[in-house]
């Protein structure tokens, strides 16, 4: 068993770096993970903080989203970011690998035969988890070569140390020390609606709360520490609910993106963000009909 040593609220991306990884994840696929700047920016910000089994599989951690984060931020076009977020995965590579393989120890999750060509934005690294990719029944995943039966398989934790998964198409487990994990501290864990899964560790709790402008958020039983001031908020209690609140309120969160002369507009935490289309070797932002803005 791990101790259980609270995490410090992670260091999240500038909001201007999260705007320009985003635009390029709307604009550079023909069919993005988030076709919305907004709710690209809110999963990279639960990805970063430790957060991805609330709304994806254990697999990914917050190391998958601070890397798209920091290529997109540095990169000046949709060749150099992806080149740099799939470790050279691209569109060209997926065509003629078609489907999840390996490639070495890393896995490579393609869209399948017959779908558009996408470069594989979350291309996954074995062995930093401990772990070689392995193929079987026309699929590939993360292993360490035992087999297993996903019918009686539920993801589950070893004591609060390993996480475990069986994969639905090889066959194969998924077994990963939480201690390999990017996240300080983290332990594994499960909660009502919440998958198995390194996550970051705190105090035994049954509600969230605000300490001073963090918010200790109660997530499958322990504090999860959250820095609401890295969000450009304070700390409060909406009705009965501790939450993080944007300290401007320039826009809200429910406006839609928008294209502004040449530029891509998004509600940040309250601040409106853009990034300039021409920045990202791109033309300029449109907004076809049925389509979110988008540049290019």
């Amino acid at each position: 068993m791990l101790p259980v040593v609270a995490t410090p609220p992670a260091t999240l991306p500038p909001a201007g770096d999260l705007v320009r990884a985003c635009a390029f994840e709307v604009s550079c696929f023909h069919d993005p993970p988030s076709a919305v700047l907004a709710d690209c920016i809110g999963y990279l910000q639960a990805g970063i903080a430790g957060l991805p089994a609330l709304f994806a599989p254990p697999l990914l951690d917050a190391g998958d989203y601070r890397r798209w984060a920091d290529c997109g931020a540095a990169s000046h076009d949709c060749a150099g970011a992806l080149d740099c977020a799939t470790l050279g995965h691209g569109a060209d590579y997926c065509a003629a690998h078609p489907g999840t393989t390996c490639d070495g120890d890393l896995l490579v999750p393609c869209p399948p035969a017959g779908a558009t060509a996408e470069a594989a934005l979350f291309t996954i690294d074995c062995a930093a988890r401990g772990m070689r990719c392995l193929s079987a029944d026309g699929s590939a995943s993360c292993s360490d070569g035992i087999t297993c039966d996903p019918k009686s398989f539920a993801p589950s934790c070893d004591g609060n140390r390993y996480v475990e998964l069986c994969d639905d198409t090889t066959h194969l487990r998924y077994r990963l020390d939480c201690a390999r994990s990017p996240i300080p501290n983290a332990t594994c864990r499960s909660g009502p609606n919440i998958a198995a899964a390194c996550m970051p560790s705190g105090a035994p709790c049954t509600a969230n709360r605000c300490d001073g402008d963090v918010l200790q958020s109660c997530i499958a039983g322990e504090e999860v520490a959250i820095d609401c001031a890295q969000r450009a908020g304070h700390c409060m209690n909406v009705g009965a609910n501790p939450t993080c609140v944007p300290v401007a309120g320039q826009c809200d969160a429910n406006d839609k993106d928008l294209c502004v002369d040449a530029r891509l507009e998004s509600c940040v935490d309250g601040v409106v963000q853009s990034v300039a289309c021409a920045e990202l070797g791109l033309a300029a932002c449109t907004l076809t009909p049925g389509l979110n803005p988008r540049c290019g």
